[in-house]
């Protein structure tokens, strides 16, 4: 085969591969919807809605300190490194306040 039928053949064999397996997860993921398991089980939606109420207040507080900072001392190529530090951070606090919560109850 020439360059172009393989290139056509591999093509066909990775879209095949993508769809059999998107066809697989979408069908493993309903079910565990409608069982509640993994990822829909009651104790992780609970965490999953805490984490989006915190991020709700989270990252548009991290925006406003990202663009105070970098309006105020127009170094740009500085402050930039607020969003790798928040991204590592925000993990850890829904860490934290998971832990803090579920000492309360």
């Amino acid at each position: 085969m020439d360059f172009f039928g393989n290139a056509v053949s591999h093509y066909i064999h990775c879209w095949y591969w993508c769809l059999y397996s998107y066809t697989f997860v979408s069908r493993y993921d309903a079910y565990n919807c409608i069982l509640g398991k993994g990822d829909y089980s009651p104790t992780k939606r609970k965490l999953t809605k805490r984490a989006e109420r915190i991020g709700s207040f989270y990252w548009p507080l991290v925006t406003a300190v990202y663009l105070g900072w970098s309006f105020l001392s127009m170094d740009w190529h500085i402050t930039w490194i607020v969003w790798p530090v928040a991204g590592v951070l925000f993990p850890a606090i829904i860490w934290l306040y998971n832990i803090l919560k579920d000492d309360e109850e």
